[in-house]
């Protein structure tokens, strides 16, 4: 899947390929598209959330692709969006070390508040396919995945900051088997990708 990080790319695919119906693809923290345009000609429609609205109006216009700006939680509500000095380091965590080239995050540029909507709320009959790449807020984000039933066909795709251990167990009482990916490009230990199928 050209654009989706590389070191994914095979994995992401062939679970793609593997999947009974490819119907509709979820892309959580889409920023710019870099998912959203892949996803879009493999999967019959794409919702993207982005609540940053840097990033969301950079999303390419596509036919089967629907832009929410809103965040994915684990409960419906409005909440605080801090911003960073890049879109893709946003986040609902104003202490989230991203950025943290040299030990330090990056500085807080901004806030705005923003809709969160659940995952259970907006999909009653579940998807296909979730990305993830929510800055530290994945653990709660699944955690609005409360009817497990309904998520019993998707392929997750979860991107963890120092969240692994947490994001493990939501992952396993939706029904998947996790497989765990170490991000290449960066030294942190905790920063890796995990692959719920």
């Amino acid at each position: 899947m050209t654009g989706v990080e590389f070191w994914l790319t095979d994995f992401v695919e062939k679970g793609v390929c593997g999947l009974a119906d490819r119907k509709l693809a979820v892309d959580i923290g889409a920023n710019i598209g870099t998912w959203t345009v892949p996803l879009s000609g493999r999967f019959e429609s794409v919702v993207a959330f982005e609540p940053d609205s840097r990033a969301s109006s950079r999303i390419p216009v596509i036919s089967n692709v629907a832009v929410i700006n809103a965040a994915v939680a684990g409960s419906e509500r409005t909440a605080t969006l801090y911003m960073r000095p890049s879109p893709e380091q946003t986040s609902l965590l104003e202490d989230h070390p991203i950025g943290a080239g040299g030990g330090s995050p990056a500085p807080v540029v901004g806030e705005v508040q923003v809709s969160c909507v659940t995952l259970d709320q907006v999909f009653p009959d579940g998807a296909d396919f979730v990305k993830m790449d929510i800055e530290g807020g994945e653990v709660d984000a699944l955690r609005g995945c409360v009817d497990a039933a309904r998520w019993s066909r998707t392929f997750f795709v979860v991107e963890c900051h120092d969240t692994f251990d947490e994001v493990l167990p939501e992952l396993a009482r939706l029904g998947k088997s996790v497989t765990r990916i170490a991000h290449p490009l960066n030294s942190h230990p905790g920063h890796c990708w995990a692959i719920g199928k």
